[in-house]
């Protein structure tokens, strides 16, 4: 396991402003009444035609905290179809590296194409592009919208796939949400808030813990496979306030740590997260201001290893023991309603949005490699810097008859910057490699165009065209993995990926019991970075990677193109007021260009081409309510040359709910009712591996 990492000076200075922060709220008397401050990027979707031309799906934290699920990426493969992680395996027991999220099967990859922010600040992590979700459980949320497509839109890099907008709940005074059941399996959530003069004073601490499942199929197992767990824990706190000229300020500092097995015992991960924010807003006007400043450290460490045929003894392989990360990023942005002048437009709904952001990522990787003879021979540090900078404007028009027009665009200046990688013996410390790769940069302009129509009441046609980028990740640059006996390698030279995307919509809500709608999609992402098969064990990789027999070795590499073309449809029925149906349903098509023969022509890699998803909610009585909910994947490949097959799965969930009083709900919750076996990855000795079995447990939300 990856050894402990003491708190540094600045932590521990963090952590002394969290407990101040919290005795402070538990002190304060006779506070005074203040109006709810929030700080929120105006970025956001608003409820106007305009942004349903970009795909928006948004749910309520009652609909979240309704569902079955105990985490958000649950909960949103459930509501969205198009949602998915890079396998899959749900964040209770997955490596955090495979936790990126995907939207409509545009690259399912570990980085993730698709932005995830929280109050308007990046979580997707600063190294890898992966989001940690016990970061983001869903008691924490007051709202979560997501925006299947829309290009780089107006938060540029990592957002060409879409964005997951969450924002923070608000609590009155006290709320607790609890959830506990079998395999040891137990989460709760506590927030808080009290005015404490002119300031109001909020906190949250979240702790859970899973001693999880075994993750290879039963008949495959041997001693040495044993459960994946995972522990996580979660302390925040924040303090707003109004100044007499009525700007709102913000100021939010948290501390994160996960550990996790990864099913072997010398497997496993280790995480500390610190964030700190400061937040700015102007006041209410025909014109306001938005400012936010934030900080971000992660040290990340990860073990490897390389189990014999019969699964009887398992040796060291990889020991990443210390992955360290920081990221430094703003953002200015201005409101304007009305904005641009157009004759024919309504400044009520028309609105314009311009500033400019920034990030800076600097990490790298330091790791033991080549274990022989009981210790490793061999260390690596490679890493490097990333700098994005951008300018950004959008012009939303509300017209007459019922047509509204969005125009945005952004430009973005990119730079890879100290890209190193050293290796050496460790003993005696004699240098294998030193390299420095030459520093690289970049502009890139891209745009968005979103037109909406209502032909008549509950008819609204909409279609939009869009591009976006991505930069590589630091981890997909410098930083080796391992699956088992399967090896992926970095590549210092891959390039940004671009984007491409078109769309056409309709919903339909012909009476006011049904919600009808249906989307058509057409992506082309150029250069995408895939993982690439370039040698099957045994043997040995150019860089000198022994690849044991049965194993395969990868790089990442940038293919000429991937094509994804696709229908979304959702359906929602609520004939009484106790009963309501829904169902979606995502169809893909994928095809990777490339210059290789092995690789052209195939369908991307863990892109199913259907998920279906739908329940069914009942409230046969005031207080008492009962779902169920189904999803379905088909087979999908596992790997790039689409030799490697996973099966189709359904999975039902299900949930009886009774609201006690206003302040207390009780649940009984139970996920994967009838146990069916998830197949969420294969490897090349075609060891599989599953997802997890049957669940059952109480939930608690607990209000006062």
């Amino acid at each position: 396991m990856p050894v402990p990492r003491h708190p540094s000076p600045f932590q521990l200075s963090t952590g002394c402003l969290l407990l101040f922060s919290l005795a402070t709220t538990l002190c304060a008397q006779q506070p005074e009444e203040l109006p709810q401050v929030e700080v929120v990027s105006s970025r956001y979707p608003v409820d106007s035609l305009a942004q349903s031309a970009f795909g928006v799906t948004s749910l309520t934290r009652q609909e979240v905290l309704d569902l079955p699920q105990g985490t958000l990426d649950g909960v949103l493969k459930t509501a969205v179809p198009g949602f998915s992680l890079f396998r899959r395996t749900g964040s209770e027991v997955a490596n955090p590296t495979t936790q990126g999220p995907s939207l409509r099967n545009l690259g399912p990859n570990g980085a993730g194409r698709t932005l995830v922010l929280l109050d308007g600040v990046p979580q997707n992590d600063p190294f890898g592009g992966w989001v940690y979700w016990n970061r983001l459980p869903p008691a924490l949320l007051g709202t979560v919208q997501v925006e299947q497509g829309g290009g780089a839109g107006l938060f540029g890099n990592n957002a060409l796939g879409g964005t997951l907008y969450l924002t923070r709940h608000q609590p009155e005074h006290v709320t607790v949400e609890a959830l506990a059941g079998d395999r040891e399996t137990h989460a709760a959530t506590l927030l808080s808030q009290v005015d404490a003069g002119r300031f109001r004073i909020t906190t949250t601490f979240h702790e859970q813990a899973t001693d999880g499942y075994p993750v290879v199929q039963a008949g495959q197992r041997g001693p040495v496979d044993i459960h994946a767990d995972s522990r996580s824990f979660l302390a925040e706190t924040g303090i707003a306030t109004t100044l007499e000229s009525g700007t709102e300020v913000t100021l939010r500092g948290a501390w994160f740590e996960e550990n996790r097995g990864n099913g072997t015992p010398y497997t496993g991960n280790r995480t500390e997260a610190l964030d700190l924010s400061l937040g700015l807003r102007g006041p209410a006007g025909d014109v306001r201001w938005e400012a936010l400043l934030y900080y971000q450290d992660r040290e990340f460490a990860s073990t490897f290893s390389s189990v014999n045929a019969d699964r009887t003894a398992e040796t060291s392989a990889l020991d990443q023991y210390q992955v360290p990360a920081h990221s430094l990023g703003y953002s200015l942005t201005t409101t304007w309603v009305g904005g641009l002048p157009l004759p024919v437009a309504v400044k009520e709904g028309s609105r314009l949005i311009f500033g400019v952001d920034g990030r800076w990522i600097e990490g790298e990787t330091r790791e033991r490699f080549r274990f022989d003879s009981g210790h490793f021979l061999n260390h690596r540090v490679a890493g490097g810097e990333q700098w994005l900078q951008g300018l950004f404007a959008e012009q939303t028009w509300q017209l007459p008859d019922d047509w509204a027009l969005t125009l945005g665009g952004r430009a973005d200046y990119w730079r890879l910057a100290s890209g190193h990688r050293r290796e050496n013996v460790i003993a005696p410390n004699s240098p294998l490699l030193d390299v420095d790769y030459p520093d690289r940069d970049g502009v890139v302009a891209n745009g968005r165009l979103g037109l909406t129509h209502t032909v008549m009441e509950g008819v609204v046609l909409r279609g939009a065209a869009y591009t976006g980028f991505r930069v590589p990740t630091l981890n997909e640059l410098y930083r080796p993995f391992r699956v088992r006996n399967d090896i992926t390698v970095g590549n210092a030279s891959l390039e940004p990926e671009r984007l491409t995307g078109v769309e056409a919509g309709v919903t339909w809500e012909p009476v006011k019991a049904w919600h009808l709608g249906a989307t058509v999609f057409w992506n082309e992402l150029k250069d995408a970075v895939a993982n690439v098969t370039l040698l099957n064990g045994p043997g040995t990789a150019p860089d000198g990677t022994v690849v044991p027999d049965g194993g395969v070795y990868r790089q990442r590499q940038n293919v000429s193109s991937v094509v994804s073309t696709g229908l979304e449809l959702q359906a929602r029925w609520e004939p009484t007021t106790w009963l309501e149906m829904n169902a979606g349903y995502l169809y893909t098509d994928t095809e990777v260009k490339a210059h290789s023969a092995a690789l052209d022509g195939r369908e991307l890699a863990q892109a199913p081409p259907h998920v279906l998803t739908g329940g069914v909610t009942w409230r046969p009585a005031q207080r008492w309510q009962a779902l169920i909910q189904a999803r379905y994947g088909s087979e999908q490949f596992e790997d790039d040359l689409n030799t490697q097959i996973l099966d189709s799965y359904l999975v039902w969930d299900a949930s009886i709910s009774c609201q006690i009083n206003s302040q207390l709900r009780v649940s009984l919750v139970m996920e994967n009712v009838f146990d069916e076996e998830v197949e969420t990855g294969r490897s090349g000795d075609d060891l599989v591996s599953i997802g997890a079995p049957r669940w059952f447990g109480v939930k608690v939300s607990w209000a006062f």
